[in-house]
């Protein structure tokens, strides 16, 4: 690759002094694996650093960012260790195949354009090089950190209503529980593992004769009996025989699946500021109310149970 397209009336002797920064960064691990043009064409900034005057010492690539997504503040250290960098003025040229890879949100954005424009630091993409000392050249920047968000915001919408409007149909399913499995044809049915079926099964019988979670558990134990989960951890699949915890036995009486009943959106995800510092962000993960469950559809696939049934035992639990 090579720096002649670009405009080198704004490098000055000091920025060549400093080092010349070249960020590499693709969202996800899957970017990573199959995007390798994209990473070629980010690797070359290295050569274009020195074809604009750069010496090879003085050219230091931040890859370590490979696979992170830059829509959470303070996530990727590398580019904390860039940030790090232009706040002490050792850099003369911050560079990216595009400044959406710099950052993916306004904070990390912004704070890095404020940064480069008190320490005469240069930004660079393919498109050019811009000087933040420059009220022009940040107005230029400020649009396209804000157009790089708004890429962004509006892709995961769209995904995000893509996966709403799956559910609301009852399609999206991440792993189906023991005692079922989905056919060929993308729908619920019984497992056919007669084995699990019963241990399911049983686990509702015992809890009608017995009367609490806790006793169920108990004599599950006392029978030394295996009790059936679904495998979930990469590379696993199908369902293992383990020891039977209380943990266990509570999942599948809590669980509407068993009654027939698909629910999409048990849990939720809250995005809030840190009380302590307002620079980080916390995220914390809960389950709604039966009553807040954004989709319920009853009678989806075959239950265990019935669904008035299973409101009778969370009521009993």
């Amino acid at each position: 690759m090579s720096g002649d397209h670009l405009d080198r009336s704004k490098i000055r002797p000091e920025h060549l002094e400093r080092a010349a920064l070249v960020y590499v960064r693709q969202s996800s691990l899957k970017q990573v694996r199959e995007n390798v043009e994209s990473q070629r064409r980010q690797y070359g900034f290295a050569e274009q650093a020195r074809a604009l005057g750069w010496s090879e010492g003085q050219v230091v690539v931040l890859d370590e960012d490979q696979g992170r997504s830059g829509a959470v503040p303070q996530s990727r250290p590398g580019f904390a260790r860039l940030v790090g960098a232009v706040a002490r003025a050792e850099v003369g040229i911050v560079m990216s195949l595009e400044v959406s890879r710099l950052s993916r949100n306004d904070v990390d954005w912004h704070h890095l354009v404020h940064l480069c424009r008190w320490t005469a630091t240069l930004i660079a993409d393919e498109q050019g090089v811009y000087d933040p000392t420059s009220a022009a050249d940040r107005m230029v920047l400020g649009i396209c950190g804000q157009v790089s968000e708004l890429e962004r915001d509006s892709s995961v919408h769209r995904m995000v209503e893509a996966r709403w409007a799956k559910a609301r149909r009852g399609e999206v399913f991440t792993a189906v529980p023991a005692g079922y499995d989905v056919d060929v044809m993308g729908q619920v049915t019984k497992t056919s593992d007669e084995t699990v079926a019963d241990a399911i099964g049983r686990v509702f019988e015992k809890f009608d004769e017995l009367g609490t979670a806790r006793q169920v558990f108990v004599w599950w134990q006392e029978q030394e009996l295996p009790f059936p989960v679904r495998q979930t951890a990469p590379g696993l699949r199908g369902v293992a025989w383990v020891a039977v915890s209380y943990r266990a036995i509570l999942q599948v009486l809590h669980h509407p699946f068993y009654a027939g009943a698909y629910v999409f959106g048990r849990t939720e995800t809250r995005r809030e500021l840190d009380p302590e510092d307002a620079r980080r962000l916390l995220i914390r993960r809960g389950r709604r109310s039966r009553e807040r469950w954004p989709v319920l559809i009853r009678d989806h696939h075959p239950g265990y149970i019935s669904f008035p049934k299973y409101l009778e035992n969370q009521d009993r639990i």
